[in-house]
């Protein structure tokens, strides 16, 4: 048969288990606090502390240490799980990342092939606004595929021509300020159309 002492520690144990099992946060006050006897009855605040009144060591010390290293081990283990949890999403954030940017490079192209495409189409037309306006996207189209790709001839050749052609105007200093927009506007990962962005150019 079990001693007091015995049915103690068994009402500790099964008092960390429990909160062990129910997920909770757990340190010695609380393990303390729902420590039960067979019949119900709280084990009491101190006596996990008692002390032998002549040596003055801790009745329960053996205990007290294994409590110790339980609790350490329950946190090292969700730090564990954390950390994994984290790292997760980190690769699965970066991954997201990169199809977004990729999905972006992809439009990018599209819409010089698109532009260049308008432009070759509309040279023989007098509409000299609309020829422009189309040599003002296509020009940040390729500006901005060049810091991206870069090493294209036929894309630094559409940037100096438009930059000569518009050097000192309000045009070139227009496209600049375009530019930097939708750098921006690609850094914080807004998915927009260029063609669309610049239809009121």
């Amino acid at each position: 048969m079990a001693n007091s002492k015995e049915k103690f520690q068994e009402a500790i144990r099964s008092s960390f288990e429990l909160l062990k099992n129910n997920g909770t946060k757990i340190n010695k006050k609380k393990i303390i606090d729902n420590a039960k006897f067979e019949d119900g009855s709280y084990v009491g605040k101190t006596t996990l502390y008692a002390k032998n009144p002549l040596t003055k060591a801790y009745i329960h010390a053996d205990l007290l240490k294994e409590l110790d290293e339980k609790i350490s081990e329950l946190v090292l283990g969700e730090s564990k799980v954390k950390l994994k949890r984290s790292f997760s999403q980190i690769i699965e954030e970066k991954n997201k990342k990169i199809d977004e940017l990729e999905f972006k490079n992809r439009k990018l192209l599209a819409q010089f092939v698109e532009l260049e495409n308008s432009l070759e189409n509309t040279v023989h037309q007098n509409d000299e606004n609309y020829i422009q306006s189309l040599e003002i996207n296509l020009y940040i189209v390729s500006y901005l595929l060049n810091q991206k790709v870069g090493g294209y001839k036929i894309l630094n050749n559409i940037i100096k021509k438009y930059q000569v052609k518009y050097h000192g105007s309000n045009k070139l200093k227009e496209a600049k300020v375009q530019i930097q927009t939708m750098k921006n506007d690609i850094e914080c990962s807004k998915i927009i159309s260029i063609t669309e962005s610049f239809k009121d150019s």
